[in-house]
């Protein structure tokens, strides 16, 4: 059976997976976003860090008090604007690095114009956050609780005060899961479209099982359709996006498509060569420490 197999640095003791793989995994990073987000609505979670609440009022503050003439550019709560409103008041810093998480995490999965350095600074920030987050939580919990470390109660603060398992685990195999590709790209052993991972994600395939429904010709206009009729409407698609990659010009022919005014026009176009320049040994600790966010 065919494998993967890498040799780590020997400093690289901050990563966790194996050097052979079979196979690799990512979690769908829109969902993964939805769940931190989620995590900040909850009714149960009391999340801090240090002596920093995270809270989700402190984003009702923002809509409802002098500062919302300023807040309908931030259609989003991850947005820049968002953050540098949180950023003024010094009592807001638990959000405002919670939702810089966030941030991150959409950078560095679903952005289609995010570089592969970016991509690698912004997930690995969330990651050794997270890992420093949690023991905090351990230590903080214990600290101000006259209960043993595995009562009921301690425990309940601690699943409480952090973001779910699920999510944590998530962010720690996408992170894993890109730095592995990113080697295996280097190594020529995979292409470097494989490095587009914003693609890796339920919403691909739900569009293009869409577009398969909605296409007309020779083919039928059913919207049930077998395995073969499938496959075969997936060649039309894949000719489509082949035709759109090349800017619609084939030969002396040009091809224009409509496209939505929501479309992201801005897709980074990846490169071996200037991976292959990256010494990632040294790059990583270097760029983490020169780019330090929060």
């Amino acid at each position: 059976m065919m494998s993967f197999l890498l040799t780590f640095p020997r400093q690289w003791n901050w990563f966790f997976m194996k050097e052979q793989q079979i196979l690799l995994f990512m979690q769908d990073p829109i969902h993964v976003a939805t769940k931190f987000r989620n995590r900040l609505l909850s009714e149960v979670a009391s999340m801090k860090m240090g002596k920093y609440l995270i809270d989700k009022q402190h984003i009702i503050y923002l809509i409802e008090s002098y500062n919302r003439q300023n807040f309908p550019c931030c259609r989003r709560i991850s947005s820049d604007n968002v953050l540098n409103l949180l950023n003024k008041n010094e009592n807001f810093k638990g959000t405002y690095v919670y939702l810089s998480l966030l941030r991150s995490i959409i950078i560095g999965f679903i952005e289609k114009s995010s570089t592969i350095e970016e991509r690698l600074y912004h997930i690995w920030t969330v990651v050794f956050t997270c890992r420093l987050w949690w023991p905090w939580i351990h230590y903080w919990a214990i600290k101000n609780s006259s209960n043993n470390d595995n009562s009921e109660s301690v425990k309940q603060v601690k699943s409480n005060s952090f973001i779910t398992k699920p999510t944590f685990w998530c962010i720690e195999i996408n992170a894993h899961t890109l730095l592995y590709i990113i080697l295996l790209v280097i190594k020529n052993k995979l292409p470097v479209d494989a490095l587009s991972t914003y693609l890796f994600n339920s919403q691909t395939c739900e569009n293009t099982f869409r577009i398969a429904r909605a296409l007309s010709g020779p083919y039928s206009s059913i919207t049930n359709f077998t395995v073969k009729s499938f496959i075969n409407r997936c060649e039309k698609i894949s000719i489509i996006n082949s035709i759109k990659t090349q800017g619609g010009q084939i030969g002396d022919y040009q091809f224009k498509f409509p496209q939505h005014h929501k479309h992201d026009k801005e897709v980074h176009v990846y490169s071996v060569n200037p991976l292959k320049q990256l010494n990632l040994t040294l790059w990583l600790p270097a760029f983490f420490c020169e780019n330090q966010s929060f």
